[in-house]
């Protein structure tokens, strides 16, 4: 009742025919392929019209494991397990259901435990600087294992099997850790052992030697060298040399005799301990100084020396030889010990007689012996002389300029007196005994000192007199000559005066005619023999004081003839006095005019011819064959002629008068 929508149609239901479905599963593992034991694998079942909600029953060689799930999970595989899964479908339509998948064998390999090991070359301890190679040794490295070195944790090195250091310090730490390729490998990465370093220090070798005596010795000592090795070792080998050339022997000591100066003595020194640098070492040389043996002397001298006066101060000097650089100093008089220790001796209480000597110990270096003995000084003390001195000259008025010598006469002055000349308070002179000069002034007072050369002089310097010089100066000495008469005639008696200046008391005439000597010492010339041209001139020599030059020349007088103006006359003398006084000593007639033409002749009282000449200028010296006549008579004939007249003849006598 009260249907509505009636009829009513159903639904219509559309059917869905599903097909048959085969049933199917298959699985897979993860990972796949050959395992390692005790890999954890995962294996999956994927299904194939499993339906909403498959069953699974998972296999292991037949036996079911694992639970309804999809995977399966399993650790413990061996080689050759077989793994199925069989899978129930709850799908419709479906065939073959419980489907069973392929089976899975498994390969599963042995596990391989990694490891590696590293050693050292060189091994055990080292020293500082040594270059060391560690070398990795893997096990189950692989084909190409990879490494990585640690120096003290600190990554160092690369990828390779050895690592190599030069500056490994002590307790440095060196690992490696070897990462291995290899299949199931177990425990890589694997790390080495640790090497922790022992590394000692470097120590330098070194040598030094020293002499026993050290220092300058003396020719012939035997030195001994001591060496100090340093980080030596247990045994260290010694090799001594002299001046390059091997000496000695294994020894850390080498003795030596015959050392002579500049001789170098080193050690070398190798050493055997660990780490040492500088090895073999060789120490600094010892250049030696060797002395030669000295002699040592002593001499002494005394100042004053040679005699001296009693109570006078003296000094006795000592000269050492190789005394060293303070020598000791015993002074002896009369080998009794005096003074004190020094190299003089001062003492004013000598006596004649006394002998002085004194010991030198030398402090040089090798004196053989070491005290000398000096000379010896004989002491020579003389009484007190009294000294003296006094000067004198040739003349104490002298002219300017005029070398003038003073000599000293000593008295007590000795061998070798002192002089000190003195002009007018000034020095002058030298250390002589005589004192020229030849520049003394008017007024000059001359004196000289004398040190007496004795010992013993009291006073020991003493004065002379003085000398007080008169100096006249110097004059210029002239001559000039005059005559009445100029122009004469033949015969005329001229005189010639000589007028002098600064000529002296009595100064000397030398008259020439034309240059020929002639006339007197006297002021003035007389000539009645004069001819035309003739030059009349005079040198003076003056007498007188302080002349420069003492001889000087005239002017010359020309003689001038006019024969014109000039009477002729001839006379003859009735006596003459052979005597060779310079006064009437020969015949001859005075003659006034100009002769042309003369002869006269002598004859004794029997009328032998004595004497003739044609020379009126020439006379009788009253002399036969070169006999001086008596006193007598003579008679004379004489045939002349004036210039301009004629010729005429006188006779007459002449008496010789001796």
């Amino acid at each position: 009742t009260c249907a509505t929508g009636s009829p009513a149609t159903a639904s219509p239901i559309i059917m869905t025919v599903n097909a048959n479905l085969p049933a199917g599963i298959s699985i897979v593992a993860n990972p796949a392929g050959t395992i390692c034991a005790g890999t954890s694998v995962s294996f999956t079942a994927s299904p194939v019209n499993g339906g909403t909600t498959p069953v699974y029953q998972w296999k292991k060689n037949g036996s079911n494991v694992g639970t309804n799930q999809t995977t399966y999970t399993d650790a413990t595989l061996n080689n050759n397990d077989i793994i199925t899964c069989v899978m129930t479908s709850n799908t419709s339509c479906v065939t073959g259901s419980p489907a069973t998948s392929a089976a899975i064998t498994m390969s599963v390999n042995t596990n391989l435990p990694v490891a590696v090991n590293v050693i050292s070359n060189p091994a055990g301890v080292i020293c500082a600087g040594t270059n060391v190679t560690f070398t990795a040794s893997p096990t189950n490295g692989g084909s190409n294992p990879v490494y990585q070195w640690k120096k003290n944790g600190i990554t160092v090195g690369t990828n390779q099997s050895t690592y190599t250091d030069a500056t490994l310090i002590n307790n440095d730490i060196i690992t490696c850790v070897m990462t291995s390729n290899t299949n199931c490998a177990t425990g890589s990465p694997a790390t080495a052992t640790p090497i922790t370093m022992t590394v000692n220090a470097n120590l330098p070798a070194g040598i030094s030697i020293v002499a026993n005596p050290a220092g300058t010795i003396c020719a012939g000592t035997s030195v001994s060298f001591t060496a100090s090795p340093v980080n030596g070792g247990t045994t260290p080998v010694y090799q001594w040399k002299k001046n390059g050339i091997n000496v000695g022997v294994n020894q850390t000591t080498y003795t030596d005799a015959t050392l002579n100066t500049n001789d170098i003595i080193t050690c070398v020194m190798t050493s055997n301990a660990n780490c040492t640098s500088g090895n073999p070492a060789i120490s600094p040389g010892i250049t030696m100084v060797v002395n030669q043996i000295l002699t040592p002397t002593v001499a002494i001298v005394n100042n004053p020396a040679g005699p001296i006066c009693l109570g006078t101060p003296v000094t006795f000097m000592a000269t050492p030889v190789n005394g060293g650089t303070i020598p000791a100093y015993q002074w002896q008089v009369n080998g009794i010990n005096v003074g004190t220790n020094s190299p003089t001796l001062n003492s004013s209480t000598v006596t004649n007689g006394d002998v002085v000597a004194v010991i030198m110990t030398s402090n040089a270096v090798c004196p053989s012996p070491a005290t000398a003995v000096s000379n010896l000084i004989t002491m020579n003390v003389a009484t007190m002389l009294t000294s003296a001195i006094s000067i004198a000259t040739p003349s104490t008025t002298i002219c300017a300029g005029t070398p003038v010598t003073f000599t000293a006469t000593p008295i007590n002055g000795g061998i070798t007196p002192g002089y000190q000349w003195q002009v007018t308070g000034i020095n002058a002179g030298t250390n002589s005994p005589v004192f020229t000069s030849s520049s003394l002034a008017n007024g000059d007072r001359v004196t000289v000192s004398m040190t007496s050369g004795l010992a013993c002089a009291s006073p020991p310097t003493t004065t002379s007199n003085a000398v007080t010089m008169t100096v006249n100066p110097a004059l210029t000495a002239s001559v000039s000559i005059t005559s009445p008469v100029s122009t004469i005639c033949k015969g005329t008696i001229v005189t010639v005066m000589a007028t002098s200046l600064n000529g002296g008391s009595s100064p000397v005439y030398q008259w020439q005619l034309n240059g020929v000597n002639a006339g007197t010492n006297s002021p003035t010339y007389i000539s009645s023999s004069l001819m035309n041209g003739d030059v009349i001139s005079v040198m003076m020599t003056s007498n007188m004081a302080c002349v420069n030059s003492p001889q000087v020349n005239s002017n010359n007088f020309r003689v001038i003839i006019d024969p014109q103006k000039c009477p002729k006359e001839i006379y003859f003398p009735s006596g003459f006095t052979p005597n060779r006084d310079g006064k009437n000593d020969i015949f001859k007639p005075l003659i006034r005019g100009n002769i042309v033409q003369y002869k006269m002749s002598i004859y004794n009282r029997w009328g032998q011819k004595v004497f003739e000449t044609t020379d009126w200028q020439k006379g009788w010296d009253g002399r036969v064959s070169g006999v001086d006549t008596d006193s007598n008579v003579f008679v004379w004939l004489c045939t002349f002629q004036f210039e301009g007249q004629v010729s005429e003849f006188r006779k007459g006598t002449v008496t010789v008068i001796r």
